[in-house]
């Protein structure tokens, strides 16, 4: 979309007065192919649509014109309508299919017929990557750069000018020009071409290098040069008015490097904040640009402006207190300006500068006909009425516009701001939330479009496709405004245009949606929305949205070639998606290659965001078997299909276990010893990914890239390690003396890391682990690795971990049932030699009384490794010493059920009781039972309840009874010491009659058949 101009009046003389007048000290400076200018540069950002180009950025040597409304990334103006005439380039360059004799680039030019379809007159071949198609009355005219090679093999960059007349398209010139492109401007009848120029000194610090630029005259049947001159930036159309230039650019300044220094020596200042900008006029006069005037500006960066079309005002809005790391901060401070300046003059002259306070140092910003609107972070605007009829003070001209807030708004806000008409603009504001769906993250997008009326400063919102670009046509326009649907950088992610109009109060109304497919280039006009693809030109009436004109533009493409593929996916595999593409032949480079629909796949199997690959989801990873389905491949308009087979499979517990005892087995088998001499450690699963092919001793692993488990056993003094697949392979990966090389340790502490003697129901304390390396010269532990069971009947996790030394751990092991694979590492430089290290302390509180008996195991997760300094491959489980801590907790005991005190046979009567009136029952269906109790206190029959559950599974059950037996039998025992014997038969005897009369439910007497609370 081309850049919008607009008319102001010219300022009144007496407003002038108020002008801050800053006069060129030269004002009228020739620049001529014979005199370079002074070291400067231009900054100039126009309002409206970025645009990047065809050519890659780097031929273009940054250009920075404003270019028509462009999606994709490389997509530049190459199509044009001008009369019935209608031209479009292909540039076979991004297919990826060019033969080194073709050329790069086709422009094809077509006759419009009566119906409205397109006719090809001539395709013309193009020996250099065009930027720009023009067309006049009488012309056309293709530019861009090429390569140029001398004898020596160098090469340089050259800007071409293809020139086509329209009365005889065989009547051709070419024009050649030094430098790569820069930017290209058609005014009136004038084309201004800039291109790049090699330096002669060194780049200046934080500015671009000039360029030269040359003026022609198109308005005949030929073109010819009128001028050309040195500037600071490229010339845009917005910065042309007759035979004037207006541009903003920065000039270094320069000082005598040396009070004593010999007169004529200056140093430069190469700081941006000590060299202004300035709003310069160049006038074309003769054959060369001159230099007339300029007005320094209170901005001094991300300036931009708009020059009304009759050239008599200007606006300019900049930053003048840039921070070096834009952010959020407390409050309006962020410095930018507008600056009001009258041009009726040859000397520019500040009528007024309206300080603009904004809450970001990143902002939005639209320059329109009555004002300047803003977006200041995500839900807030500015407006800065620069009607220059209007005589009041520059704070009166601000005003902050508060925008309700979307409820769970992540990121990122307003993306755009667009002019629709003087008095109305469009806002779009985006809101993208992420939610996870197992292990992948699912964004989901929100849009709006808000439209802003000047007149009364009202909103109106309306609901958007997240994902597409508006056409809107407004009640005073015939020719719909471009309005993309966010930053830069992701305008090319646009899926669909939405064609709409924009009634009296502002409400946007839909008419079509229209599919973007391997588009490049987006041109509107009165009549008709004309889309440009690599190999056609897709055409849509405003009147007949629904019929589709397709002209070829070239020879169509080749068909992409889907290849089938084979994939098999364990149930329980991280790896979700299947890149289906991976395999394909695409005809570009340009990424729109896509997965467009799925054939007869399992539930489950979908396409992924994006469109590029498939997901699995938690319903087909639950499902085994083998599936076979299709999907399509869609490149720009040409599709393929290919065949997909799926295979599912999951391995679970009892494949794990049969791989071990297979390990044991062979184990045994290889060292003829029996299989209960083997001693099984910790083992590593590998079942949601392969085993690797080595391991961290470097050792090969014939099983490599299969599923298994890999497991390190002890026979005498010797270590080995096995691995084993799930099809019953077997293979011995090492073997090494047994030796205890490390020591974890537990204790039980306070917060100071003292050791602590007793322990009351209710007290909170702390669990510390310490690390020891046993070895004889030891550098110390670098990595532990454990697990930490509690009994969760009379302890319980508070949830705090207090890291000691220089460990950092990784994840988060606290769980309800203790710590689970904790693992950390000591980042210390200096070894710690053999002194016990501390590494860990978790917060425990003590629910319940009795004897506690706390044991550190291994951990069995992939990752958690225990190592040593000094040594390069993993310590095995076997090879570690791992502490346990007994300690006495006074208070209630678990299975004292009724908490009298003492374990009694009542205890285990109780919970068989219960059992025997309601059955099974889950804890926390208890408070159910407790209302319906017959009882004053129904909170005191409630924790009766919750007692009976001694094991603390959260069910009161057999085993909770059998719990109390178990601890009652053991009472038996330590009250009998001098007769172990015989107090081994009571216990028996005890256990087995009691269990006995609890299955033939003689404990079920007829005074137990009451309700719950005579229980208590």
């Amino acid at each position: 979309m081309n850049s919008r101009s607009f008319r102001l009046e010219s300022l009144e003389p007496r407003q002038l007065l108020a002008g801050d007048v800053c006069l060129a000290s030269d004002p009228v400076e020739r620049i001529g192919a014979d005199q370079p200018p002074p070291p400067v540069a231009g900054m100039i950002a126009p309002a409206g649509l970025s645009a990047v180009a065809d050519t890659p950025p780097s031929v273009l040597g940054g250009a920075t014109n404003q270019l028509p409304f462009i999606l994709p990334v490389f997509g530049t103006d190459l199509l044009a309508e001008d009369g019935n005439l209608v031209a479009a380039v292909r540039n076979d360059a991004l297919s990826g299919v060019v033969e080194d004799a073709q050329a790069p680039a086709t422009l094809h030019l077509f006759n419009r017929q009566d119906d409205n379809s397109l006719a090809e007159a001539v395709a013309i071949d193009l020996q250099f990557s065009p930027a720009n198609v023009i067309l006049t009355d009488q012309l056309v005219i293709a530019i861009g750069p090429s390569p140029r090679g001398d004898s020596t093999g160098a090469t340089d960059l050259q800007t071409v000018l293809l020139v086509v007349s329209r009365d005889d398209f065989a009547d051709r010139s070419t024009v050649r020009l030094d430098g790569g492109l820069a930017g290209v401007a058609h005014r009136d009848d004038r084309l201004f071409v800039s291109t790049s120029q090699p330096l002669n000194v060194p780049p200046q610090p934080f500015l671009p290098p000039p360029v030269r630029v040359t003026v022609y005259d198109v308005d005949g049947d030929s073109i010819s040069p009128i001028a050309a001159g040195q500037l600071a930036h490229p010339v845009t159309d917005n910065m042309v008015v007759g035979d004037d230039l207006l541009v903003v650019e920065q000039m270094i300044q320069t000082e005598t490097s040396d009070e004593n220094g010999p007169a004529g020596v200056t140093g430069l200042s190469y700081t941006p904040d000590e060299s202004p900008h300035f709003l310069v006029r160049y006038r074309i006069v003769d054959d060369s640009i001159v230099k007339i005037a300029s007005l320094q500006l209170t901005a001094d960066s991300d300036l931009q402006a708009e020059i009304s079309e009759d050239g008599q005002t200007a606006v300019v809005f900049g930053q003048h207190q840039r921070l070096l790391f834009p952010a959020v901060v407390d409050g309006p401070q962020a410095g930018f300006s507008v600056a009001l300046i009258d041009l009726s003059d040859d000397q520019p002259q500040r009528f007024q500068s309206v300080p603009v306070a904004t809450r970001n140092s990143q902002v939005k910003v639209e320059i329109g006909e009555h004002a300047v609107v803003v977006a200041d972070g995500r839900n807030s605007l500015l407006v800065v009425d620069t009607d220059p009829s209007i005589d009041i003070d520059a704070e009166s001209r601000v005003t902050r516009i508060e925008l309700p807030g979307i409820p769970n708004q992540t990121f990122p806000g307003i993306t755009d701001v667009t002019e629709l008409t003087p008095d109305r603009y469009a806002i779009v504001r985006q809101s993208y939330t992420t939610r996870f769906d197992g292990d992948a993250a699912v964004e989901h997008r929100e849009a709006e479009l808000l439209t802003l009326s000047l007149e009364d400063h009202s909103i109106v919102t309306d609901d958007i496709p997240s994902n597409a670009a508006l056409a809107i046509f407004s009640p005073s326009s015939s020719v719909p405004t471009l309005v993309r649907l966010g930053p830069e950088q992701i305008a090319h992610q646009a899926k669909q245009i939405v064609v709409g109009d924009i009634d009296d109060s502002g409400h946007f109304h839909q008419r079509a949606t229209i599919e973007l497919s391997h588009v490049l280039e987006i041109d509107v006009d009165e009549n008709r929305l004309l889309l440009r693809h690599i190999d056609q030109l897709t055409e849509y009436r405003w009147d007949d949205l629904d019929h589709t004109i397709v002209t070829p533009l070239g020879e169509p493409l080749p068909a992409p070639n889907a290849v089938d593929d084979v994939f098999r996916r364990n149930s329980d595999a991280r790896d979700r998606y299947l890149d289906v593409l991976e395999n394909d032949h695409v005809v570009n480079a340009l990424g729109d290659a896509r997965i467009a629909e799925l054939i007869d796949a399992p539930a489950g199997v979908q396409i992924a965001t994006g469109g590029n690959v498939l997901r699995l989801t938690d319903e087909a990873l639950g499902s085994e078997g083998t599936f076979e389905f299709q999907y399509v491949l869609q490149q720009g308009s040409r599709r393929a299909t290919a065949t997909v087979t799926l295979t599912l499979y999951r391995f679970d517990d009892a494949d794990v276990r049969r791989a071990v005892q297979q390990i044991v087995a062979q184990t045994a088998e290889d060292l003829g010893v029996g299989e209960s001499e083997v001693r099984v450690s910790s083992q590593r699963r590998f079942t949601d990914v392969p085993m690797p092919i080595h391991h961290s001793d470097r050792i090969e692993n014939p099983l490599g890239g299969q599923f298994g488990v890999v497991v390190d056993v002890a026979v005498g003094d010797q270590l080995y390690r096995y691995a084993a697949n799930f099809e019953g392979d077997v293979a011995q990966l090492s073997s090494r003396q047994l030796d205890q090389v490390m020591q974890l340790g537990l204790k039980a502490t306070d917060a100071e890391g003292h050791t602590i003697e007793s322990i009351r129901t209710g007290d909170e304390f702390f669990l510390e682990v310490t690390a020891r390396d046993l070895r004889e010269f030891g550098f110390g532990v670098f990595a532990v690795a454990f697990d930490l069971p509690l009994p969760v009947n009379q302890l319980e996790a508070t949830g705090e971990v207090v890291l000691l030394g220089k460990f950092d751990d990784f994840g988060d092991p606290v769980t309800a049932s203790g710590i689970d694979e904790f693992h950390a590492l000591e980042a210390l430089i200096e070894h710690p030699g053999s002194e016990p290290q501390a590494v860990v302390r978790f917060g425990v509180r003590a629910i319940a009384g009795g004897e506690v008996t706390l044991r550190l195991d291994p951990a069995e997760s992939r990752g958690a490794e225990l190592l040593l300094r000094g040594r390069d491959d993993e310590v095995s489980p076997l090879e570690v010493i791992f502490g346990s801590l007994t300690i006495d907790i006074d208070g209630i005991q678990p299975t004292d059920t009724d908490a009298s005190g003492a374990v009694t046979p009542s205890d285990a009567l109780r919970v068989i009781n219960f059992l025997g009136i309601y059955g099974a029952v889950d804890v926390d269906d208890l408070p159910a039972l407790a209302d319906a109790a017959e009882a004053e206190d129904t909170e005191r029959q409630l924790r009766s309840m919750q007692r009976l559950d001694t094991n603390a599974d959260g069910l009161i059950s057999a085993r909770d009874a059998l719990n109390v037996i178990n601890d009652l039998a053991r009472l038996f025992r330590n009250e009998d010491d001098a007769a172990e014997v015989e107090s081994d038969a009571t216990m028996g005897s005890v256990d087995a009659a009691l269990a006995s009369d609890f299955l033939a439910g003689d404990f079920l007497s007829d005074d137990d058949d009451e309700r719950f609370p005579a229980l208590g």
